[in-house]
């Protein structure tokens, strides 16, 4: 199975390119200068309706100075704010939205998600405007239960009106590995990049509209070490080898700081 081992737009869109394929979704792809060392990409999927990826690229998560980390969160945040502006039309600004901290909590690499909830804020905001949940549905390996099932149910039970799932994800490119932030307004599928694919957590599975944050954590050995190409078992080894930086427990704090306070001026503004 050709598989490029990614969760980022940008990467896909890259790879489409590259192997002179014909994308099943043509994409429009704006690029904007935030500062000196951030930049922002916007990827839009021209043939479906509204499916959008905003990326920033950015020093090393656990290296962006005072001055990036507040103009980075700020403008994540700003961008947070209109995608739910958008799902939310005809809401007039009174509804509730479940955040969900996908991924394993017992490994560095995958719990960028758990880490990150543990610091969004939750209840009523304002004049009971609007309701904030927090839930870690955690992995089937360790409760039994496929997280998109576990987040169906509490759908099901809360009725919230939009889900946003954080999640860690998988790059192609070294270089994309803590220094890439993406938000997309069309979910996700857990373990996707690893290339074992779960069920979408989507709007189509939950009913509702869904909104994707990750920062790339780990990279497949066969995206971009290549060696003898000639013997294809060793292609195969390779896939089953994933790598992370060192500075991964670091990562994961930095990562997690980035988007709680991210989220949190998002529905609490501040």
């Amino acid at each position: 199975m050709n598989h490029i081992f990614t969760d980022l737009a940008c990467e896909i869109a890259d790879n489409t390119v590259e192997s002179n394929k014909k994308s099943s979704y043509p994409t429009h792809i704006f690029r904007q200068k935030i500062s000196e060392n951030i930049e922002k990409q916007t990827i839009n999927f021209e043939n479906v309706e509204n499916k959008r990826s905003i990326i920033y690229f950015t020093p090393q998560i656990w290296e962006i100075n005072d001055v990036d980390f507040f103009l980075l969160q700020s403008k994540m945040s700003d961008d947070i704010s209109s995608m739910v502006t958008e799902q939310m039309a005809g809401k007039n600004d009174i509804y509730s939205v479940l955040t969900v901290g996908l991924g394993n909590p017992f490994f560095s690499t995958d719990s960028l998600g758990p880490e990150t909830v543990k610091n969004i804020k939750t209840g009523l905001q304002g004049a009971g405007k609007r309701r904030v949940y927090s839930i870690v549905p955690d992995v089937e390996i360790n409760t039994g239960i496929e997280s998109t099932k576990y987040i169906l149910a509490m759908v099901n039970s809360l009725r919230p009106n939009l889900v946003i799932v954080i999640d860690s994800l998988a790059a192609r490119s070294i270089y994309r590995l803590a220094s890439t932030v993406q938000i997309s307004n069309y979910g996700l599928s857990p373990g996707s990049g690893l290339g074992r694919s779960r069920q979408q957590i989507d709007k189509e599975t939950l009913g509702i509209p869904v909104i994707s944050i990750g920062i790339p954590t780990v990279a497949n050995l066969s995206s971009f070490m290549y060696g003898d190409t000639k013997k294809s078992d060793d292609i195969e080894k390779r896939k089953k080898y994933f790598i992370t930086p060192k500075e991964i427990e670091l990562i994961i704090k930095s990562g997690a700081i980035l988007l709680s306070e991210t989220i949190n001026k998002a529905f609490w503004g501040n």
